[in-house]
């Protein structure tokens, strides 16, 4: 008898990745990071290789702040392969991570490819944020093997994973999909099969409401977003992440929700005009923020420094900074002297990327020792832009 059971989690050597975009490339990167031998797929060369200097970019950002060994850059970078060919990709593949757009049709057409050509254990995987994990798996012969797991951007910094059992799932198929969610060095949590799951079902009410507010003359995109970050202790805000998943992305998931919820998913007329008007977010250099620096928003998020006075220079490097009230801080204002003169627990500040402006707020340095000699200091800086 042919054992059709799916592989279990010390068997998986081989994981391809469908889709080199926002979601894949990360994807891709912390499987390879991991140990996997991985193929990257998308439909162009070009997709590709843009996914792939992406990874090396991540890597290199994470080798400058001592987050990643050199060695293990190079080895993580010669794991990965590539290719536009998904047959290729899945033929030898033990996973098969889908991170395709949020299209129940393409999902399901590129499912049918895939098994049609790779090895009988394999474990499919949809990394779908809202879609029906059993309708994308009603695709191919066998769905007991297809599971969700939906991971969060940026995948290489973001420690959670969903896994999304459906009705028909085989145990062993979730089970193995947390191992491997371990393996990548996150968090996994089971949920089931209904629409939105958890997280997302939670985050898009949340930034629908605060386009509301928006629409409304409640506040300011980055007024909202401070709201959330230093009120809420939300490490971004809910318009500053729908800028980083894609105002078309969210405008997607909103028209499903509400079509499977009800009408408190309906998206707001601001989120429509935006995604007609081409203003997709940090991809397309506007959404609710002007991104000039396509990369910005990975520059300037400082979390967690042990050097107060790195972490400044890190500002001083690639910015001109300004305090409020648009009073200039010369190179001579050294950093501890500069959280010295902090009069409350945070601090605002208005710096540049090129002519955009944006704000930071500055936490005063904390002990992480409890032996004075051995304290380490903490800067926490949360950034957003400010929109004109």
């Amino acid at each position: 008898m042919i054992d059709t059971s799916p592989v279990v989690i010390e068997e998986v050597h081989r994981v391809t990745v469908l889709g080199a975009g926002t979601m894949g490339h990360g994807i891709a990167q912390v499987s390879a990071q991991a140990g996997f031998d991985v193929i990257m797929q998308d439909i162009e060369q070009e997709l590709v290789d843009a996914g792939r200097r992406r990874i090396s970019a991540n890597l290199d950002k994470g080798v400058k702040i001592g987050k990643v060994d050199p060695v293990v850059r190079d080895q993580t970078l010669e794991r990965i392969a590539v290719t536009t060919s998904v047959e290729e990709a899945s033929e030898a593949a033990d996973v098969v991570i889908e991170a395709a757009p949020e299209k129940l049709q393409l999902k399901q057409e590129l499912f049918r490819v895939v098994t049609a050509v790779a090895p009988a254990h394999l474990l499919l995987v949809t990394n779908t944020s809202s879609l029906s994990v059993a309708a994308i798996a009603s695709a191919v012969p066998d769905p007991t093997h297809v599971v969700g797991m939906h991971f969060f951007n940026p995948v290489h910094i973001m420690k959670l994973v969903e896994v999304i059992r459906h009705d028909d799932a085989d145990p062993a198929a979730v089970e193995c999909a947390c191992a491997l969610a371990e393996r990548l060095g996150k968090t996994a949590i089971t949920v089931g099969d209904v629409p939105g799951f958890a997280s997302s079902r939670l985050g898009v009410v949340i930034g629908l409401e605060a386009m509301r507010m928006v629409e409304q003359g409640v506040a300011s995109p980055a007024d909202i977003d401070t709201a959330m970050k230093l009120g809420y202790g939300h490490p971004m805000g809910p318009l500053e992440l729908t800028d980083l998943v894609g105002l078309d992305i969210r405008l997607h998931v909103a028209d499903y929700l509400a079509g499977e919820i009800g009408d408190s998913f309906c998206a707001p007329e601001i989120l429509r005009s935006k995604v007609a008007e081409g203003k997709l977010g940090k991809k397309s250099g506007e959404g609710f923020y002007r991104w000039k620096d396509p990369e910005f928003w990975q520059e300037m998020t400082i979390a967690q420094r042990d050097d107060p006075a790195a972490g400044m220079e890190v500002l001083r490097e690639k910015f001109q900074m300004f305090r409020e009230p648009a009073q200039y801080m010369t190179e001579s204002n050294e950093a501890a002297n500069l959280i010295d003169v902090v009069p409350a627990k945070f601090n605002r500040f208005v710096f540049y990327s090129g002519d955009l402006p944006h704000s930071a707020y500055i936490s005063r340095p904390e002990l992480l020792s409890d032996k004075p000699s051995e304290g380490r200091l903490t800067l926490n800086c949360f950034v957003s832009a400010i929109p004109r």
